[in-house]
C-alpha cells in the first residue's frame, strides 16, 4: 500500500514585530524604536552609544544605514553622568564623585543584570523576537557594555546562548575572561578599533578568549576614540553583517502569502 500524504503550508513568522514593552524592568529602558523602512522585521539591532552620549544621535545613524529588513532599538545608558547640565547619560558609574577623576575599577554588575532583563523581555511572546534574530552594536563604553552583555547571556543562558552577531567599536571588554573554549559565548563577534587604540593587542586577546567566533580589523587612521566615519571603515562593518544579518522571502512571512506559496509533504 502506497504511503499517505499530508500536504500542508510551510510554516511562517509575521513581518513586522510589535512596539518593545519593558514593562517589568527597573529602571524603565528609554529607548527609541524604529521599524525596519522596508516592513520585514526580520532582525533587530540593538544600539548602545557612548560614554556621555543620548540614544538620539544613533537614530539618525541607522536611518543612514538603512539596513534592510532590521528594525533598530537605541537603548540610552541607565545613568546620567553627573555634573553635567545638558543630555549626557553612561553604562555604569565612571568617574570618582570626590575627584572627578576617571573610576580605576568600573563595576558594571547592575547594569548587565539590567541588560540580561532587556534580553529576555525581547525574546519573550509580547515583544516576539529569537535570540539569533537580536544583533548588537556598542561605540566605546556602549560597546564595551554590549560586549559584557553578549558574553554574561551566554554564561547564565546556554541554551539560547548564540545571539545573532556582536560589532563592538573601540569598545574593549573590561573582564578578562577565563573561561574554558567549549564555554566561551558562540555569538559571532566583530572588534573594531583603530592604530593604537588595542593596548598592544590585549583588548583582542580579551576578545578570543570569551567569544568562539572574533573577527577583528584595525582601521588604519589613528586619534581619539570616535565612531567609525565614511564608507572606507563602515566597510568591515557592513561585510560582517551581511553575513548574519537574516534575509527572508515572502513565502516565509505571514500576511504575504499567495497561490504560490510553498507546501511541505509529510509521508505518513
Amino acid at each position: 500500500m502506497s504511503p499517505e500524504l499530508d500536504i500542508k503550508p510551510t510554516s511562517t513568522t509575521s513581518a513586522s514585530k510589535p512596539y518593545p514593552q519593558f514593562n517589568e524592568i527597573r529602571p524603565a529602558p528609554i529607548f527609541e524604536y524604529l521599524p525596519s523602512l522596508d516592513g520585514l522585521d526580520s532582525n533587530l539591532l540593538v544600539i548602545l552609544h557612548g560614554l556621555g552620549d543620548t540614544e538620539k544621535p544613533f537614530v539618525k545613524l541607522a536611518q543612514k544605514l538603512n539596513l534592510p529588513q532590521t528594525a533598530i532599538l537605541t537603548l540610552r545608558g541607565p545613568e546620567r553622568v553627573p555634573l553635567l547640565e545638558e543630555d549626557a547619560f553612561q553604562w555604569w558609574e565612571s568617574f570618582d564623585l570626590l575627584t572627578g577623576a576617571p573610576a580605576l575599577v568600573p563595576n558594571p554588575t547592575r547594569t548587565l543584570n539590567w541588560m540580561m532583563e532587556i534580553i529576555q523581555s525581547l525574546l519573550s511572546p509580547s515583544n516576539g523576537w529569537s535570540q539569533e534574530s537580536i544583533h548588537f552594536f556598542g561605540f566605546g563604553q556602549g560597546g564595551s557594555c554590549a560586549s559584557e552583555s553578549v558574553f554574561l547571556w551566554g554564561r547564565n543562558n546556554p541554551e539560547l546562548a548564540c545571539l545573532g552577531s556582536l560589532v563592538t567599536a573601540s569598545g574593549p571588554l573590561l573582564s578578562l575572561p577565563t573561561v574554558s573554549p567549549e564555554a566561551r559565548s558562540p555569538t559571532p563577534t566583530l572588534f573594531w578599533t583603530r592604530d593604537g587604540q588595542d593596548r598592544g593587542g590585549k583588548d583582542g586577546k580579551a576578545f578570543t578568549r570569551g567569544f568562539k567566533s572574533v573577527e577583528k580589523h584595525v582601521s588604519r587612521s589613528t586619534g581619539r576614540e570616535e565612531m567609525p566615519k565614511g564608507s572606507d571603515e563602515w566597510q568591515e562593518i557592513l561585510q560582517f553583517w551581511s553575513k548574519f544579518l537574516k534575509h527572508r522571502q515572502p513565502w516565509e512571512v505571514q500576511g504575504t502569502l499567495s497561490l504560490e506559496s510553498n507546501y511541505e509533504v509529510i509521508q505518513k
